[in-house]
């Protein structure tokens, strides 16, 4: 009798556990977005470098000291708040808390009041060529426009919308190096680029599947062009690879 009394506690004791950790992980959860979309959503997009942290200054919260160098977008609110050069995240991984480096440079992009991992964040030397110009004036070039998150081939397949974009969060050239832009046609377009075939045939399918009044643009890395230039004249490269670097223009 002692026995089942105590496995009974023993599972309730783990049914609560699994329930408490259960709710934890599932608050951390976030969407797949496009760096455009956290662009659009955010209460403020900065260029910041860590200075300090500290763990005493608000209850269960690390809160970082940072510079703010370049303030690419924010609030009134937010402008208040980054006065202070102080950002503050929950301290628990579980409770859906970020990491960030000392004396490191990142773009930010969140919303108030705190960091959390459903945030943009991302080390500034590891950003695309790409990333940069897009939180610095490019994404805010389409504020009318949205980027769908979209999985698997029967999304790409279905209904289409006049301001919206469909996008693979699986797809790392798309997330790292375009950007979604107005088109002035009706007819959705994927400009074009020299690339590895097996990517260029992955969003010229997307291109025949999307009719919309959005359109993304892409920019190829450097190292990209060289490697691909022998392989297409003089022509074909300022044909398609000039007019497509984004932003140059």
């Amino acid at each position: 009798m002692d026995l089942r009394k105590h496995l009974g506690l023993l599972t309730l004791l783990l049914v609560a556990v699994f329930a408490f950790y259960g709710r934890q992980a599932d608050a951390c959860s976030c969407m797949p977005a496009h760096p455009q979309t956290h662009f659009a959503q955010a209460d403020y997009v900065v260029q910041l470098r860590v200075l300090r942290e500290s763990d005493t200054i608000e209850p269960g919260r690390t809160t970082y000291k940072v510079h703010i160098k370049r303030t690419y977008k924010a609030t009134p609110e937010a402008r208040r708040m980054l006065r202070d050069g102080r950002l503050s995240t929950p301290r628990d991984d579980a409770m859906c808390g970020i990491k960030l480096d000392l004396g490191k440079v990142y773009i930010v992009a969140g919303r108030m009041p705190t960091l959390n991992i459903c945030s943009y964040y991302k080390e500034y030397t590891r950003m695309t060529i790409t990333e940069p110009h897009g939180f610095s004036g490019g994404y805010a070039k389409a504020t009318n426009c949205t980027v769908s998150p979209c999985f698997g081939e029967r999304c790409f397949k279905g209904r289409n919308y006049a301001d919206t974009c469909k996008w693979s969060p699986f797809g790392k050239c798309e997330t790292n190096y375009s950007a979604l832009h107005a088109a002035q046609s009706a007819d959705g377009q994927w400009s074009d680029f020299p690339m590895p075939l097996a990517t260029h045939a992955a969003l010229q399918k997307v291109h025949e599947q999307s009719v919309n009044q959005c359109r993304f643009f892409f920019a190829p890395s450097p190292w990209l062009v060289l490697v691909m230039l022998p392989f297409f004249s003089v022509q074909s490269f300022n044909t398609y690879v000039m007019p497509n670097v984004l932003f140059n223009n």
